[in-house]
């Protein structure tokens, strides 16, 4: 048993104990209420890190990575940029080179296609990628093209990308060669303006007809003719022609005598015009 002097000393300790516990707890108590009430000391006021007393501030926003108003890891998946998106993420179940390989390690973010890329729509662009969420990621493809830009989607559902579907409008657009109209599964149509035919020999009227636009195939040059121009009923008998084996890039309009008939060299067949139909 602790004599009287001992005791004492249990006392003395187990009150100074209890008096640091309660110390503790009443500084816990008092800054949980100061957080509640959005008071939490110097930093409660400060709009900016070099507003508080923490030191070197632009020393702590390059240790956190907090450059130019922008966090340096957000800026890999494309947020925050002011210059050129990060390239297509290559993660490791992912072929940097291949829009067709497995998506499932690709962060959510904004990505730059460069002409590397295998499998993409279209030419060099810029990718929006959902990221891989209940088996599921989405694709945005925006390509580059300062004459004729184009978008495409495409899905990746239980471990299979869906085809590219391309999103574009048609787009119509003219210039002094004649008109354009562009629709979004390549067909291309191409009208010229009002063209004049003259001599080429006396079986035939023709010029030429540069297309407004160019074709990767061109399928078929069809003629038409304002009638109502035609005063020769010699004209009116020559059969109008399109090319049958039209270029790329231009063809040729021709008008054939009638039987038994002969262009003279001042003939001109007027106010034609050409139809050109195929593919770019």
């Amino acid at each position: 048993m602790a004599t009287a002097s001992n005791q004492d000393q249990l006392n003395e300790v187990v009150n100074g104990l209890i008096t640091t516990v309660e110390n503790a707890l009443a500084s816990a108590f008092n800054l949980t209420e100061r957080a509640n009430d959005g008071n939490v000391g110097l930093l409660a006021s400060a709009n900016y890190l070099s507003d508080a007393g923490v030191g070197d501030a632009a020393l702590l926003r390059n240790k956190m990575g907090f450059v130019a108003a922008a966090l340096v890891e957000l800026k890999k998946y494309g947020v925050g940029n002011v210059g050129a998106q990060p390239t297509w993420y290559g993660g490791p179940n992912l072929d940097q080179f291949d829009m067709d390989s497995d998506p499932t390690n690709i962060p959510a973010g904004c990505y730059r296609a460069t002409s590397t890329l295998a499998n993409r729509p279209g030419g060099s662009g810029t990718i929006y990628c959902s990221g891989y969420n209940s088996g599921v990621t989405n694709i945005l493809y925006l390509e580059n093209d300062d004459d004729d830009p184009r978008a495409w989607t495409r899905s990746y559902v239980n471990a299979t990308w869906s085809a590219w579907k391309e999103i574009a409008a048609p787009k119509v657009y003219s210039n002094s060669n004649g008109w354009v109209l562009r629709l979004p599964n390549r067909i291309q149509v191409c009208v010229s303006p009002l063209l004049t035919l003259r001599y080429d020999n006396g079986n035939r009227l023709g010029t030429d007809w540069s297309f407004p636009a160019g074709f990767s195939n061109c399928f078929v040059v069809l003629p038409a003719a304002d009638w109502g121009s035609i005063a020769s009923a010699r004209m009116l008998r020559a059969t109008l022609r399109g090319d049958t084996s039209p270029g790329n890039t231009g063809c040729r309009i021709a008008a054939w005598s009638g039987y038994g008939e002969s262009f003279n060299s001042d003939d001109t067949y007027p106010e034609c015009r050409g139809i050109a139909i195929g593919v770019y």
